[in-house]
């Protein structure tokens, strides 16, 4: 009787194994679907639970358009970890109404720079893929990119503004505020330069952020990856 249930558990966990979906597959998908899930939607279709007027622009947008193939939630039983160690989504769900910030698990930019850049695995497929990259990511990787380089150039005033932030988060004045008025001149020299204002404006916010929780280097290292699989030129001329 022993046997036969060691038996029984051998052929459902192996049952079980083959039906689980591999991360690379489903980020390959995802890249393929992209394009079609990316059709204008009205200015309040994300306004309730991600909390954007603007749902056709910037991360929120586009995590607006993708979370139909892959969301929050099936991200974090993909790859078998919380998202956020800190803040107000750990419960399992965006709050992005706080005032305070979550705090990211530094494994997870680890595991997407292994597993959501399907290109990063051969020239086939990176060639395959790149008219997606062009359309449908090429702005924002390159906008958080020239981000990070702007707010790295300056290390105490990129200091100073993260201890600002963090005593603003503190005494609840207006934190989000305050990064959007810090970098409107950043935003308005990448407008110039033909990029989009406000994700542009929003962009150094997220690496502040990943200064404070520690994962500025691991996401960063995966952004260069999509650009030296997908934009090499670019990556070339700016570092």
């Amino acid at each position: 009787m022993k046997r036969y249930w060691l038996v029984l558990v051998l052929i459902l966990g192996t049952v079980l194994l083959i039906a689980a979906p591999k991360a690379d597959d489903v980020f390959r998908q995802l890249w393929h679907a992209t394009p079609k899930l990316l059709k204008p939607v009205p200015d309040d279709a994300f306004l309730g639970d991600l909390n954007t007027w603007l749902p056709n622009r910037g991360v929120r947008g586009l995590y607006g358009h993708l979370r139909k193939e892959v969301s929050y939630k099936s991200l974090e039983k993909l790859s078998g970890m919380k998202i956020f160690v800190k803040g107000p989504h750990i419960k399992g769900t965006l709050d992005l109404e706080s005032k305070s910030f979550g705090y990211y698990n530094p494994n997870f930019p680890k595991w997407l720079r292994q597993h959501a850049i399907p290109g990063s695995k051969g020239k086939a497929m990176a060639i395959l893929l790149q008219p997606v990259y062009d359309h449908s990511f090429r702005q924002l990787a390159r906008t958080y990119f020239l981000a990070h380089q702007h707010l790295h150039a300056t290390p105490k005033q990129f200091d100073a503004t993260k201890t600002t932030y963090q005593l603003r988060i503190k005494n609840q004045n207006s934190p989000g505020e305050f990064l959007q008025d810090t970098f409107r001149a950043f935003a308005k020299k990448m407008e110039n330069s033909g990029y989009d204002w406000y994700e542009a404006n929003v962009a150094p916010g997220f690496w502040v952020r990943r200064s404070i929780d520690g994962t500025d280097d691991e996401f960063h290292k995966t952004l260069k990856i999509l650009l030296k699989t997908h934009d090499a030129d670019f990556l070339l001329q700016h570092q």
